[in-house]
């Protein structure tokens, strides 16, 4: 038995608020599914459900499950967790993101986008590169496409458009029809255990993929999957592959490059900066053309993306210092934040991080150490757990230590809690000319309040 949807099923989804588990709600609801759901908290996302005809119960409900066709869930949410518990006394079907991502890829033409970082923006590339196209797919990422919709959409169109999560094993289980293939980095190493492991998880995607895989040759973790998978990858890169980057150069905030091919050259604009999203836009761009896009849609639909939510997302100014929000929490996505701020031309930057996880923290903290290399002061925060258990009570200090010994830069400072947090980035405004806000968990709020305090 799999996750079906349309009409005639009915599912229940805890953690409805998630980013995940939100976009979800919104391609079953579109696809015709009656949906239900529960979250602990309301927020932004539990009201857009609600305003598209979600019931949902904040907090949780116990025994809304129990009528539902089949229950999915956050991976956050315990298997005691009542409403769990009630839906399987009632025999009700329990699946995972990796069972709904795995019965996607077998009712539909899947184009998915993988990679340890860089997925949500490359989907979103793709979104709008399929729209130009004037086709109409349903997709499915973990952020609103902007200016075009939310982060799911469903359609009647066979293609759907997915970012491909490696989380808790979800891209071990899918079976696209074409794939995008970014970077593989060290990451999650609580569940796969090593690099070897995660190498090939990315490596048994590939080789489940019935069409098409474009892979980013200049990545070392590409380049590892593209030489033990058994079959053909089109490569992508700056000095070799099949569709080649050359003439790189920024413009205003934005870069410009050319992708050469077997179908020629062509001459793509991007308003969003730093080298990592022309990477991105290449294997986009590849990728579409294996799909049979035309160029003229491809760079249409390139320009026409203007970036994802938290992905260098500039804020506003405060007394001369530009608020600059990003997502990044990994080592590679710190760096290309930071050379892409560099790209912009902003002479002092400032940066505050908060490690995300505590597993993460613990295990990437030596590669933390020189990730910050661009900026001339750090603060680092406590780590935003997300749920995760800390016995060994381990603070963001560590990362600030690791950066500090490794000599990068001139000034870190530990900062333990986001309130002392948040006063310290107000006054940093007006001493530098970025200051750039990175990781994955609720210093998304400094930002928007900062800017908010400044306005009023």
């Amino acid at each position: 038995m799999r996750p079906e949807f349309g009409r005639g099923h009915r599912v229940h989804i805890l953690g409805i608020g998630g980013a995940g588990m939100s976009g979800l709600a919104r391609l079953a609801l579109e696809w015709g599914t009656i949906v239900t759901g529960a979250d602990e908290r309301a927020s932004q996302s539990v009201d857009d459900l609600r305003h598209a005809g979600i019931d949902i119960s904040v907090p949780q409900s116990e025994g809304v499950g129990n009528s539902a066709t089949w229950l999915t869930m956050s991976p956050a949410i315990a298997m005691d967790n009542p409403e769990v518990v009630d839906a399987r006394t009632h025999a009700v079907p329990i699946f995972n993101r990796a069972d709904v991502f795995s019965s996607l890829s077998e009712s539909h033409d899947m184009v998915a986008f993988a990679g340890t970082h860089g997925k949500t923006t490359a989907t979103s590339m793709a979104v709008c590169v399929w729209l130009s196209a004037n086709r109409d797919p349903s997709w499915l990422l973990g952020a609103a496409v902007r200016g075009v919709g939310f982060n799911a959409h469903g359609s009647a169109s066979k293609e759907i458009l997915v970012e491909c999560d490696e989380s808790f094993g979800t891209l071990t289980r899918t079976s696209p029809a074409m794939l995008g293939l970014l970077n593989v980095d060290a990451d999650h190493l609580d569940f796969y255990g090593s690099q070897d492991a995660i190498d090939d998880a990315f490596r048994g995607l590939v080789e489940r993929t019935s069409g098409p895989v474009v892979g980013w040759l200049d990545d070392p973790g590409v380049a590892r999957v593209i030489a033990a998978a058994q079959r053909k990858i089109v490569s992508a890169g700056r000095n070799a592959g099949e569709y080649r980057v050359s003439d790189e150069r920024a413009a205003a905030r934005g870069t410009q490059f050319t992708l050469s091919g077997t179908r020629g050259s062509m001459t793509i604009d991007l308003n969003v900066p730093g080298a990592h999203n022309v990477e991105n836009a290449a294997v986009v761009a590849g990728l579409a053309l294996e799909a049979g896009i035309e160029p003229s849609a491809i760079i249409r639909g390139l320009a026409n993306f203007v970036g994802a939510p938290r992905r260098f997302d500039v804020l506003g100014t405060i007394r001369g210092t530009t608020i600059v929000d990003d997502y990044a929490h990994l080592p590679n996505e710190i760096r290309a934040t930071i050379t892409a701020a560099r790209d912009c031309g902003f002479p002092r930057i400032v940066a505050i991080f908060q490690p995300h996880r505590v597993t993460r923290t613990a295990a990437l903290t030596p590669l933390f150490a020189d990730c910050f290399l661009g900026v001339d002061e750090l603060i680092v925060t406590d780590i935003y757990a997300s749920g995760e258990e800390n016995p060994e009570g381990l603070t963001g200090e560590m990362v600030a230590t690791a950066v500090h010994d490794s000599g990068t830069v001139s000034k870190v400072t530990y900062v333990p809690t986001i309130e002392i947090t948040r006063e310290r980035a107000a006054a940093i405004c007006g001493l530098c000319d970025a200051l750039l806000l990175l990781g994955a968990g609720d210093i998304d709020q400094i930002g928007p309040s900062l800017v908010a305090q400044y306005r009023e």
